[in-house]
């Protein structure tokens, strides 16, 4: 049982849940390696994800790739910072994103593709193609597939008398086709309205008729409840027909990811040896070379073929005489089989595809001589709220805490986003960043005020100085101003504290880095307590901070199957030396 893309049904109701996109800013775009990836702003900054023939969900993380393309630049300067709706293309596998101006029309259905329209006409497309009823190339005017019947937006007469009139055999095959509402629907319609699925639809009894269209609107407007069957089947609502393993998520986004995202969930056992990393990069380079130094040949080569005015049996005659032979959408050459030129896109996109392969090969290389890689890479999750810029975290009570990175963002912390409620923290020691501890509305205990204490601490030059503990200082707000007393002086980025300082004496220097994650993604947290399970316990030590951020990778890649981002993880650790005092991943405990 397989249905590996969305179904009109699914695109329906996922498109109701992304009710919150909609006029949205686009703000840019960028390529992977098979799909489109649309940088959305709307209260905060999303990124849809555009999978032609299959699929597209939505993340808060930035790409990790962006191979240059011309299509998207034209993507880009069509669409930068315009406002955009999305909908989907009556009934059928279509969704569109409008910008008034000009409409980005993404097939989700057969090979798929990515239209780029203006007025009707197409601009552009990620795939030029020609069927029997249509044209999808630069300059036609959009022609969309055949329409088949429209059920989502008709009323129930429209509904029981396509579905009498329609020629296929069965009920099931009938809803399937004709609706488009796939297989796993319409068996789910049947069961529901409790008729025989092989039954002929023009031999339906009235009763049957209203029973079908009841199920119908029932799964229609019915609360979503999205699953995954025996990771086989993608489902938004309860599908009562089949009894067996089910995997409910929050989300049709959340179930999406999943459901399609198979190989970056499952973690793999392979082993690549020094040499055969080499080996890789080697021939990546040898091709781009090739490319470039033959970069007329190949594009006449692919002009031959593409050529539609002479039979294609000649074309392949000639593309043989220059030294070439053709497998499908690619070219091969044939005094070196194992390269090969993908003809449906434009030669500078597998340049592009080859570099970045190289840049990952050569970091796999510079890590160790031999590279295991076991763990599952997961997208990191990048925290949208405003504070996320700053160093942050929350007491074991749940209350919020921001920690400045630098000189001028202690500067905004106490500028632009204290309160009169909050309480605003600073190490006794030159170096150090200020804090405020949000507590509005809220009552702040001594416990709270002291694991504040120990990040403040943490992230001040005294961590760097070797110190187990430093004295850590709070204050009220009104207490801070930047203007000094009559002959003092203050540095930039300097404030001056009136009035009594209340001290939190020798706050311990020490964190835990807490690793959450799930099957597709993973948070790298700081935490000034001990969390149950899943952390590193840090303090200021001898061990210099390439070592420690390669011990940290290390125990996630092989504890608990996760690859950390060496930047993400650079970002929490103390400035300095450290030590590893304590590392628990779930049942794992023991003393570094």
């Amino acid at each position: 049982m397989q249905n590996r893309s969305l179904t009109s049904f699914d695109l329906f109701r996922f498109i109701e849940e992304l009710d919150y996109l909609q006029g949205a800013v686009i703000r840019d775009v960028r390529s992977g390696k098979n799909e489109i990836f649309i940088e959305l702003y709307k209260n905060q900054t999303f990124w849809l994800k555009l999978v032609p023939g299959k699929y597209f969900s939505v993340s808060n993380t930035k790409p990790k790739e962006n191979i240059k393309f011309g299509f998207t630049e034209m993507m880009r300067s069509s669409f930068l910072n315009k406002r955009i709706n999305l909908s989907m293309h009556r009934s059928d596998r279509i969704l569109e994103l409008d910008s008034l101006e000009k409409k980005l029309v993404v097939e989700l259905f057969s090979k798929g593709n990515i239209i780029l329209t203006n007025g009707g006409n197409i601009e552009h497309a990620l795939f030029t193609r020609n069927y029997v009823s249509r044209n999808v190339s630069e300059g036609e005017v959009l022609i969309y597939p055949p329409e088949k019947f429209d059920f989502l937006h008709s009323e129930k007469k429209s509904i029981l008398g396509e579905l009498a009139k329609s020629d296929k055999q069965t009920v099931v095959k009938a809803l399937a086709v004709d609706f488009s509402l796939g297989g796993v629907y319409s068996e789910e319609i049947c069961y529901r309205a409790g008729i025989d699925k092989m039954k002929s639809p023009n031999k339906l009894l009235e009763e049957e008729k209203n029973a079908i269209y009841s199920a119908i609107e029932a799964i229609l407007h019915e609360p979503l409840k999205p699953n995954i069957v025996n990771s086989e089947v993608l489902s938004v609502i309860d599908l009562t027909h089949l009894h067996t393993e089910k995997e409910y998520f929050k989300t049709i986004n959340d179930a999406v990811i999943n459901f399609f995202r198979e190989e970056t969930v499952r973690s793999k056992q392979k082993t690549t040896t020094k040499s055969q990393l080499e080996n890789e990069i080697n021939k990546l380079s040898s091709e781009i070379d090739f490319i470039k130094e033959n970069y007329e040949k190949i594009y006449t080569a692919i002009e031959l073929i593409k050529n539609s005015d002479v039979e294609l049996e000649k074309r392949v005659e000639m593309l043989t005489k220059l030294g070439w032979g053709l497998n499908g959408k690619t070219i091969t050459l044939l005094s070196a089989p194992n390269l090969s030129i993908d003809i449906t896109r434009p030669i500078q996109f597998g340049t592009e595809q080859r570099y970045t392969k190289i840049k990952k090969l050569k970091n796999a290389l510079s890590k160790s001589k031999i590279v295991t890689v076991r763990a599952s890479k997961l997208d990191y999750v990048d925290e949208s709220a405003w504070y996320s810029k700053f160093r942050w975290s929350t007491t074991s009570s749940g209350k919020l805490f921001i920690i400045g990175r630098d000189n001028n963002q202690n500067v905004s912390l106490i500028e632009k986003h204290v309160e009169k409620t909050d309480v605003i923290l600073h190490a006794d020691v030159f170096g150090s960043p200020f804090c405020i501890l949000k507590c509005k509305d809220v009552e702040v205990t001594d416990l709270d005020l002291q694991e504040c204490a120990k990040l403040v601490g943490a992230y001040s030059s005294a961590w760097k100085a070797g110190a187990n503990s430093i004295d850590v200082y709070y204050v009220k707000p009104e207490q801070i101003t930047k203007t000094p007393p009559s002959g003092e002086y203050l540095k930039r980025g300097s404030f001056y504290i009136n009035g009594k300082r209340e001290y939190i004496k020798k706050s311990a220097l020490e964190i835990y880095i807490k690793i959450e994650f799930d099957q597709v993604q993973y948070k790298i947290i700081v935490l000034p307590y001990r969390p149950e399970s899943n952390f590193i316990k840090l303090a200021p030590g001898n061990i210099k901070r390439e070592e420690v951020l390669n011990r940290i990778q290390k125990e996630c890649r092989e504890n608990l199957s996760v690859e950390l981002e060496r930047d993400k993880l650079d970002r929490v650790l103390p400035q300095g030396r450290s030590k590893i005092e304590k590392i628990v991943f779930l049942t794992n405990t023991r003393k570094v």
